[in-house]
């Protein structure tokens, strides 16, 4: 607070936000923190190894009697700027919170035979919702303090349907809203053999808006195609249809 950081936008983000507004017990806790803007020198590792314990400190009336972060990216990750950690927290009830931290991711690019993509870590909330597997998944709960200081106030942010589609049990991936077929499709489908592969699967005779979808959840295979396992999963586990596009 004292060096102008108090007001980074810090989300709850994934899972633990769809199972809250399904009626569910969270399993995990994620947290995505908005660095756009900040200088370059604040990361997510600053702020919870230099910053956090001296917040904690001062101020007692949270509760909190320890605090501990872990760096969990690999010396590939870390060569690739990918700035993850977990955080344990230990109330005074001894109760320990496990949280898993990363900063708003903008544009990944993969590299050939390579699932760790480089990122921009200035990202939006918008273009960190993008990059998920699901909408369902793409949400984003905003948490701040309260005016007033008494408690706190959340704030939900669905940029791509995952409310909707959470209503209608459908699994699909978020596509960009503000992009064109064409655009997406000159973005996606670079060689000749990838676009005719797509006419072979009657993108080019979908509707707009489908084929647009169809496009983007090729790209989000091409990333990382084990995404397909995890939606198939969930559909197991929640009962919920793949979208046809799929």
């Amino acid at each position: 607070e004292n060096e102008g950081l108090g007001d980074l936008p810090v989300f709850i983000n994934g899972g633990y936000v769809r199972d809250l507004l399904l009626g569910k017990e969270p399993d995990d806790l994620d947290l995505s923190i908005c660095l756009r803007g900040c200088p370059e020198e604040v990361t997510v590792a600053d702020l919870l190894e230099n910053k956090l314990p001296a917040y904690v400190a001062a101020k007692p009336d949270h509760g909190i009697t320890q605090v501990k972060s872990v760096g969990m990216s690999s010396n590939e990750s870390k060569a690739k700027q990918l700035d993850t950690f977990k955080a344990f927290f230990t109330n005074s009830s001894g109760k320990k919170t496990e949280v898993d931290v990363m900063p708003t991711i903008g544009e990944e690019r993969y590299e050939e035979h390579n699932r760790i993509p480089i990122r921009d870590q200035r990202g939006t909330p918008e273009q960190d919702a993008l990059r998920r597997d699901l909408t369902i998944g793409a949400l984003l709960l905003r948490v701040a303090a309260a005016p007033g200081g008494g408690g706190l106030s959340y704030e939900l942010f669905d940029f791509y349907g995952g409310v909707e589609d959470l209503r209608n049990s459908i699994l699909r991936a978020p596509w960009p809203r503000d992009q064109g077929l064409e655009q997406v499709r000159s973005a996606v489908l670079r060689t000749p053999a990838e676009k005719e592969l797509a006419a072979a699967l009657g993108v080019d005779a979908a509707p707009p808006d489908e084929a647009l979808q169809a496009v983007w959840w090729a790209k989000v295979l091409m990333d990382d195609p084990l995404r397909v396992c995890r939606a198939l999963r969930f559909a197991a586990k929640l009962r919920f249809q793949v979208y046809h596009t799929f």
